[in-house]
């Protein structure tokens, strides 16, 4: 047990008695009788201030390699962090080769121990190994879980380490395949996007250009509507007043008319008072008169037919617009 953990043997426990002291602290230097609840408390708060990470393994080498072995126990313990992920992946292929390289140091430090240290000091390293074995037979189950600092980390942590680190690959694994699948998903969203945006914009640009097209045409027509309108007011203007100027004229032709009549009046009664001579003249004015109102008839009604036919192309007009 103690090549598992490179302690070193009976003749170096000597002079590593003061660097267990400090280990432990006061508790190592009480009476063996009431060693047990300074103990089991000194455990406590070693279980209870002991971050759940990998402890260095301490090793007892020559008076050179202590001190710095207790300048790097008196460092406080840090709180795990992200390094401790990075650690696992890269120093799990090397644990071997590094816990070899360890037994080898301590093999070396045995090697080159100094003559057996005096009884009084053996004693008292002896005591404080009864100590630590108390401890370890107290706490089996805190000793698997949560290794003291001076021992090297058992198969139990070990194997529960590895599991923890299996699991945090598997894991990584699953959330790098979760993230290669979530980065084809959205390249494949971002190109069905872009192609819908595409086909948006070229359907944008054919219904403009479409629309355009048919409000050109919609104005040329409007256009044409509007000139034809105008030129069917000025058609309805004109007859208007071609209308007017007939009945003008037809105002004209009655009076005429009427003189006429007053000019027959007369003449008839000069030929009354002439008597027989004027049964010729007379006839010759009846005949006169008869052909004078037969012209004029035919005048009239020659104006008349050429209005209503007016009237009538312009409705006509009117209604095929």
């Amino acid at each position: 047990m103690d090549d598992d953990f490179d302690l070193p043997d009976e003749g170096t426990e000597g002079r590593s008695a003061s660097f267990v002291s400090d280990l432990f602290g006061g508790a190592k230097r009480q009476a063996p009788s009431a060693a047990t609840g300074s103990n089991r408390s000194a455990l406590d708060d070693i279980l209870a201030g002991a971050p759940r990470r990998r402890q260095p393994v301490v090793t007892f080498q020559d008076e050179k390699e202590e001190a710095a072995t207790e300048a790097a126990a008196a460092v406080p313990s840090r709180a795990p962090s992200a390094s401790l992920l990075d650690s696992l992946f890269s120093s799990s292929a090397s644990g071997g080769e590094q816990r070899r390289k360890a037994a080898t140091v301590a093999g070396g430090g045995r090697a080159n121990a100094p003559s057996p240290t005096p009884p009084a000091t053996r004693q008292s390293s002896q005591t404080a190994a009864g100590n630590n074995r108390v401890l370890a037979q107290q706490s089996p189950v805190a000793a698997g879980t949560v290794p003291p600092p001076d021992a090297a980390p058992s198969s139990a942590s070990v194997s529960l380490l590895q599991a923890e680190t299996d699991q945090l690959r598997r894991e990584v694994s699953n959330l790098r395949f979760e993230h290669s699948e979530d980065q084809k998903t959205i390249g494949e969203l971002r190109r069905r996007l872009d192609a819908a945006l595409e086909d948006h914009q070229r359907t944008t640009e054919r219904l403009t250009e479409k629309h355009k097209t048919d409000i050109s045409e919609l104005e040329r027509k409007h256009e044409r509507a509007l000139e034809e309108a105008k030129r069917e007011g000025d058609k309805g203007a004109q007859i208007l007043s071609n209308i007017r100027e007939q009945e003008g004229s037809f105002a004209n032709l009655a009076t005429r008319v009427d003189a006429l009549n007053l000019i027959l009046g007369q003449l008839r009664e000069s030929v009354q008072s002439v008597g027989g001579r004027g049964e010729a003249m007379e006839a010759n004015l009846s005949t006169f008169t008869t052909d004078l109102r037969t012209t004029l008839d035919a005048q009239h009604s020659d104006q008349w037919k050429r209005l209503e036919t007016d009237r009538q192309q312009s409705e006509k007009k009117k209604y095929e617009n």
